[in-house]
This record gives structure tokens, sequence and C-alpha cells, in this order.
């Protein structure tokens, strides 16, 4: 079962990876503050879900650790990236704060407790 220290380095390694995409696509070089930054948003993110779901028990997985979380962020980032009133920096910090936060469904689906659906 994946711990808080697989939580945060996936998170972590997919804000970097999310970090240099999102900068090469936008023809920008990409920065060592803004990699690290943007990898301790991702890791941060990975966490989530133990936040506010604390591992208090086997059984902890209700909400925020359920295939309608996943829906739910899926749904509202497809949305914020249809925004015009972001610019591409604040779309790229959510989208990477989202992209944490579904790692951490994707680890935890993969274990025998599994995800919930609501």
């Amino acid at each position: 079962m994946p711990n808080t220290k697989t939580h945060f380095l996936v998170g972590a390694a997919i804000g970097a990876v999310a970090y240099c995409i999102i900068k090469k696509s936008q023809d920008q070089p990409i920065e060592l503050p803004g990699l690290f930054g943007m990898g301790l948003v991702g890791g941060v993110a990975g966490l989530l879900p133990d936040i506010i779901e604390p591992a208090t028990s086997p059984n902890h997985r209700e909400l925020a650790h359920s295939f309608a979380a996943l829906i739910a962020v899926g749904a509202g980032i497809n949305n914020l990236n249809e925004r015009q009133d972001m610019d591409s920096a604040q779309k790229g910090l959510w989208n990477i704060l989202a992209l944490g936060y579904i790692s951490h469904l994707f680890l935890d689906a993969g274990t025998p407790a599994g995800l919930p659906i609501i």
C-alpha cells in the first residue's frame, strides 16, 4: 500500500514533469526554481486526500478517496482550462494541483481496498 512518502514523491515527479511539458509547449525556458516549486506543489497535492481524510483505519476512504472525487477534479480542471480570465501560469498551477491529487487516487486504486464509488 502506498505510504505518505510514495504519495509525495509520485505527486512531486508528476508536478515537475508537468511543469516541463507546460514550459516546452509555450516555448519558454525551464527554470530551476519553477521546476522545484511545481514539484513541491505536486507533492503536497499528492498528500491532500490523506490530509482531508486521514488514514485512521483501513476503511478511511470516503469521498476524498473516491471515483466521484476523481471525476469532480477532472471535470473541474476541464472547466478551468476553458476559462479566458486566467493566464497560462495560473492554469498550469491548478493543473499540477489536480494531477498531484489524482496521482494519489490512482495509487490507492491499485491497492486491495481500491476506491469507493462515492
